[in-house]
């Protein structure tokens, strides 16, 4: 138990992880008051339930992740807990079944089993980069956005499962909401791998070095951008939104003209940040 829990607090922040979780989640059971999805227990506990869930899903992505980059990491990263023999790839597997075991029962349980279940074959194909690994992992940009998609697959059947009658007027909203997410976390996506000229490595892939540093900030602010359509098309109030979205640009704006590893780092924490205020803002408007 000690070394998983070292595992954890290495790999899976808690901190940061059940932050952004909580208000993901959150922004998912207001989404369905706010739509007036019927679910089978009160708000509060649905929210409860759906972090549990996710916090669930998101340990298995990283487990899955860990299994996959390990002969990458065996040269590249050989401090990481896989390469310095913390854990086995076998332990990782152990607890991947287990995992989708919880997962399997928590959907059969809320009767949400035929989507979810999609969305876990769904997260196996990202782990087997679907089979042609070899065509689109030179392809930066192309795999990021297939494996991010699993958020926006998973936050449409989690929704539809809670919905008592999806009809024509539900179902736009699932979708608006669903690529909503996706667009997110692509900004999270490519702000963690944009870094500073002096930071890069050969040996790694960066949306800065494939785009440079100004086409790799437009990428991240372009989905915050995208987001905010979204949720227009949902009739959010933006204002607050728009606002993260100029300190989103102002942030990479000071990356662009002052491009060293601690604006970088600045850089990329603050658009963390931004990222889980956008989704206290979202909480917001749908609690409203």
């Amino acid at each position: 138990m000690k070394k998983w829990l070292q595992f954890i607090n290495e790999r899976f922040s808690p901190t940061s992880h059940i932050l952004m979780i909580g208000v993901f989640s959150g922004a998912h059971a207001l989404f369905l008051r706010k739509i007036g999805g019927a679910t089978q227990v009160v708000i509060w506990q649905f929210w409860t339930l759906l972090a549990v869930f996710y916090l669930l899903f998101f340990f298995l992505l990283r487990c899955y992740d860990e299994i996959k980059d390990y002969e990458y990491d065996m040269i590249h990263n050989k401090l990481r807990p896989l390469p310095r023999g913390l854990l086995r790839v076998k332990d990782l597997k152990i607890a991947i079944v287990l995992i989708v075991f919880l997962l399997v029962g928590f959907l059969y349980f809320f009767n949400a089993l035929p989507f979810g279940f999609l969305v876990l074959i769904y997260s196996f194909l990202m782990y087997k980069e679907f089979f042609v690994g070899k065509y689109i992992r030179p392809h930066l940009t192309f795999y990021a956005i297939t494996h991010t998609f699993v958020i926006g697959f998973c936050s449409f059947s989690i929704t539809w499962a809670f919905v008592e009658a999806v009809d024509s007027h539900s179902l736009r909203p699932i979708i608006v909401y669903s690529l909503t997410n996706w667009f997110l976390f692509n900004v999270f996506e490519f702000a963690r791998k944009t870094f500073a000229i002096s930071e890069e490595k050969s040996n790694v892939e960066s949306y800065s070095k494939v785009f440079g540093t100004f086409g790799a900030v437009c990428l991240s602010v372009s989905q915050f951008c995208m987001a905010n359509l979204a949720l227009y098309v949902l009739k959010i109030d933006l204002f607050t939104h728009w606002i993260l979205v100029l300190l989103s640009v102002f942030t990479g704006a000071f990356l662009v003209f002052k491009n060293t590893p601690r604006v970088a780092k600045f850089y990329r924490n603050t658009f963390s940040v931004i990222l889980i205020l956008y989704y206290v803002f979202i909480c917001v408007e749908f609690f409203k």
